[in-house]
């Protein structure tokens, strides 16, 4: 997001021999936007690229993400950051070398390393998420009903969604993310009735059933960075858990149910970045009822986005 909005307060110069810096990104982020001149050579992950002061002093930008003419780079070691002008011309080092403002020296860096330490992370993050899930009926009435009526013959859509997800990093632990969402599963089942009149009549046994969680939502990333590599997940908070099962072969056992009460979830899963600013889930996950007797265990599996 940050990127596209510096892309268009660029100011075109025609200097072939350099890139022109565009804009500071971010004061505590020390981070610039640079564009390719006509001629100058293609940006690079890694590269290197100097800007000089007017005393002759340089500051180094090591380049962090590339897309066509463009580069988001930081600036970790500079002391002059602050004289760093929007419209003035940075030139590619010929080293893979790191220079401090201050003194003029040279220190070796790893290129890699600065990938992998500069991926951005932002304030807060929003996460929607779709899936499937698989719903555990058997320690309810609901499973014996099923039991007993053979089952049902057809299933409608068994469906789980993460909405409204609204999380923010924690400043004290690398890796962490806490925040918010809600969590709903639904799913519908159906099958023609068995008795002689029912059947006759076109009457179904039907059973619709939801698992609804908001919750205060946990995730920890064992790389220390967002949305990067493998994650554990846990949430807890307010549920509730609705049914209504029709079967005209027996009206004693059509029923209508709700129950309110805390519920959890555990996850496990894997991500990854696409691009700077957004990362795709996914994630297997585990939701249970907390101290309540209408209980349907839900076990799901879900893609999402958080950007």
């Amino acid at each position: 997001m940050n990127f596209i909005y510096l892309m268009l307060l660029i100011i075109f110069v025609n200097d072939v021999s350099h890139a022109q810096v565009v804009e500071q990104v971010l004061q505590d982020k020390k981070q610039v936007a640079i564009k390719k001149t006509p001629g100058a050579q293609q940006f690079l992950i890694g590269d290197i690229y100097l800007y000089t002061f007017a005393d002759g002093s340089q500051c180094s930008f090591n380049v962090i993400e590339v897309k066509q003419n463009f580069a988001l780079a930081n600036y970790q070691s500079c002391s002059k950051s602050s004289e760093i002008k929007k419209g003035g011309s940075v030139e590619k080092s010929i080293f893979n070398t790191q220079v401090d403002s201050e003194d003029n020296k040279l220190k070796k860096i790893d290129s890699q390393n600065i990938i992998n330490e500069n991926k951005i992370e932002e304030s807060w993050y929003t996460y929607w998420g779709v899936g499937t899930s698989v719903v555990d009926y058997s320690s309810t009435k609901i499973g014996k009903y099923l039991s007993e009526a053979s089952a049902v013959e057809e299933q409608g859509g068994i469906r789980s969604l993460e909405l409204f997800g609204f999380y923010w990093p924690s400043n004290e632990h690398k890796g962490w993310l806490k925040g918010v969402v809600l969590n709903t599963n639904s799913s519908y089942l159906s099958g023609p009735a068995r008795g002689q009149f029912s059947a006759a009549m076109g009457y179904k046994r039907r059973l619709l059933s939801s698992q609804d969680l908001l919750s205060f939502s946990n995730y920890y990333f064992f790389r220390e960075t967002i949305g990067s590599g493998f994650f554990i997940r846990g949430d807890i908070g307010l549920g509730s858990t609705f049914y209504d099962w029709n079967n005209p072969d027996n009206l004693s056992e059509t029923k209508e149910e709700k129950e309110l009460g805390l519920a959890s979830i555990i996850g496990i899963g894997g991500s990854m970045l696409v691009g700077s600013e957004t990362r795709i889930l996914f994630m297997l996950t585990y939701r249970k009822a907390l101290g309540t007797k209408l209980d349907f265990p839900v076990t799901g599996f879900s893609t999402g986005i958080l950007f």
